[in-house]
């Protein structure tokens, strides 16, 4: 399963409950995992494998349970929420004859863990809305954390995966996006990458004079 297929999956998914709107994701999020049948629970006493993060406990289709750590932040768990329905969709919903239960943790590196990220950051951050918002923001990763409702760690690996840090042109943002952003868009893109650029060798500039 490549990026793009993923990106289509957590398209398709956001769906379910997005329709044409912007729904902020923390009333998104919720509203997806209740459309799918399952429950989110705060642990009171984390084992160490959900401190950081979270889990989820597949008992059969439409009964799963994503657990969160009290000692993380709101922002934290908006992403945390979203992985874990990315392993119940990914590796369960789309999975032939899946067996249950299965449990899922915030640790590991393998390929699933990869895919469970990629699907988490394209369900809070779609390609094309992520894309308008980067330019209208000029890149300023503060005002896109608070527009999505995520990290801006989360935020930062969303602009490199999308190559919005200025390594792509307007051409290949027009290419990369299913909507097909207008030219505008684009620019506004472009002149964010500027003006971030032009921020940091300025406060470079200051550094250096004191």
């Amino acid at each position: 399963m490549n990026n793009q297929q993923i990106e289509q999956i957590a398209s398709k998914t956001r769906a379910l409950v997005d329709g044409h709107a912007h729904i902020r994701n923390r009333f998104l999020l919720r509203n997806l995992v209740e459309r799918l049948g399952g429950t989110i629970r705060l642990v009171e006493d984390p084992t160490e494998q959900e401190i950081d993060g979270g889990s989820l406990i597949i008992d059969g289709k439409k009964k799963f349970t994503i657990f969160l750590s009290p000692f993380t932040t709101p922002l934290r768990d908006n992403f945390t929420i979203a992985h874990e329905l990315g392993h119940y969709v990914l590796h369960y919903l789309l999975i032939p004859n899946s067996k249950s239960p299965l449990c899922f943790t915030r640790y590991g590196s393998g390929p699933i863990e990869w895919q469970a990220n990629r699907f988490a950051a394209s369900l809070l951050m779609p390609q094309s809305i992520f894309t308008e918002a980067y330019g209208k923001y000029r890149g300023n990763i503060s005002l896109l954390s608070g527009y999505f409702d995520v990290s801006s760690k989360a935020v930062e690996i969303r602009v490199q995966s999308l190559r919005l840090d200025g390594s792509q042109t307007c051409h290949e943002i027009i290419l990369a996006s299913e909507d097909n952003p207008p030219l505008a868009v684009c620019a506004a893109v472009l002149r964010g990458v500027r003006a971030r650029k032009l921020a940091e060798e300025s406060r470079e500039r200051i550094l250096q004079a004191d």
